[in-house]
């Protein structure tokens, strides 16, 4: 029969499994049941592929119209079978050994050999020339299948490999490989990072510059705590942002109220004693590590309420530092509120107080009390 040429994607056709369907029609001839190939791609499992063994069976060789694959079994709901010519590349007939010449075998023979030639073409022409030096010489890489992801490896003494990576296999990075000079800028947005993919030791230190990710890259609705880790945040804009709000009271075993910045920066505390002093615990301290440092600044904002009596005092320390130099009285009424602010620029040895606001009646600091 004649053999007429067949561009690379009419040698392939994809089915969708059924749950029901095991026989598959393929529109293209062959020499060989041999040289069909099926690849099947699973829900929840590994890809299979391979040529015809067990139960399947492959009808319809030598027709020009093509023919049928028996799978051996119906192919599952969710899976993809891919049927393809890609023939074996040999060559079987022997036409010395004293038989006669059998004109059909030495056309099927002639038959193969247009098909491997067809199929190394395909192969061929799926790839592109990238240059990658200054000499002029260029990489063969191949171009992109769908379903597929396509790797590159080069070989010890200048030489290159072309690796087709199978559909859900990975590629892997040495940590730090992907420096700046690798992505063009703009290459990396948001759907090419798989979630969870890129940690800090994937990246080089300064390759993730803003030149080199998409508008979308990191874009992200936090779900969860952020913490920069005393790094500084420049440029920062803040829609429908709100404080945390924490309740604090005297220190363990004291009369002594302690003013914990690890709780948050809104600190609110209810008088139902006199406080014979006040402590700042900056924050980070608990762990050993504060970051209120030298030339840092850190603050907060203290709403401060008689209970059902008042006239409750606090005794100052002296390391605060008033405007006028003398702490302001209190408010004295019961269920009053005063507001007072407190700053500290040299690591917690000074504070700044101010009294923002003093005599507040009717204002509810705990909605749920």
């Amino acid at each position: 029969m004649t053999t007429p040429y067949r561009s690379p994607t009419a040698l392939r056709i994809t089915y969708q499994g059924d749950g029901v369907t095991r026989v598959f029609a393929f529109p293209f001839d062959l020499a060989s049941p041999r040289d069909l190939h099926w690849e099947a791609t699973f829900a929840d499992a590994m890809p299979e592929s391979g040529g015809v063994y067990g139960a399947m069976t492959v009808t319809g060789i030598g027709d020009p119209s093509g023919g049928s694959f028996d799978y051996g079994e119906p192919l599952p709901v969710g899976a993809t079978l891919t049927l393809s010519r890609r023939p074996i590349l040999e060559q079987t007939l022997d036409l010395v050994g004293g038989g006669r010449l059998h004109l059909e075998s030495l056309e099927r023979a002639y038959d193969r050999l247009t098909h491997m030639v067809m199929y190394l073409e395909g192969l061929i022409s799926s790839c592109v020339r990238a240059p990658v030096d200054g000499y002029g010489r260029a990489w063969v890489l191949p171009a992109p299948v769908a379903g597929r992801a396509i790797g590159f490896a080069a070989i010890e003494g200048g030489g290159h490999l072309l690796v087709t990576l199978e559909p859900g296999a990975a590629l892997a990075l040495a940590d730090g490989s992907v420096t700046t000079a690798k992505l063009a800028d703009g290459a990396v947005t948001g759907g090419k990072i798989a979630d969870g993919a890129v940690g800090e030791d994937q990246l080089a230190d300064g390759a993730a510059t803003g030149a080199k990710l998409g508008d979308d890259a990191l874009r992200n609705v936090w779900t969860g705590n952020v913490n920069a880790d005393g790094g500084t945040l420049g440029d920062v804009v803040l829609l429908g942002a709100r404080e945390h709000v924490a309740t604090v009271g005297m220190a363990l075993g004291t009369t002594v109220l302690d003013l914990d910045l690890n709780f948050g920066q809104i600190l609110r505390h209810r008088l139902t004693a006199d406080a014979s002093g006040v402590e700042f615990t900056p924050y980070g301290a608990a762990q050993g590590s504060p970051l209120v440092v030298p030339g840092t600044w850190q603050g907060l904002r203290l709403y401060l309420q008689q209970d059902g009596v008042g006239g409750r005092t606090v005794a100052w320390p002296s390391f605060i530092r008033w405007p006028g130099g003398s702490a302001p009285a209190l408010s004295t009424a019961p269920d009053a509120v005063d507001v007072l602010f407190f700053g500290s620029f040299d690591g917690g040895v000074t504070w700044e107080g101010q009294a923002v606001a003093q005599g507040i009646a009717g204002l509810v600091l705990d909605p749920d009390a």
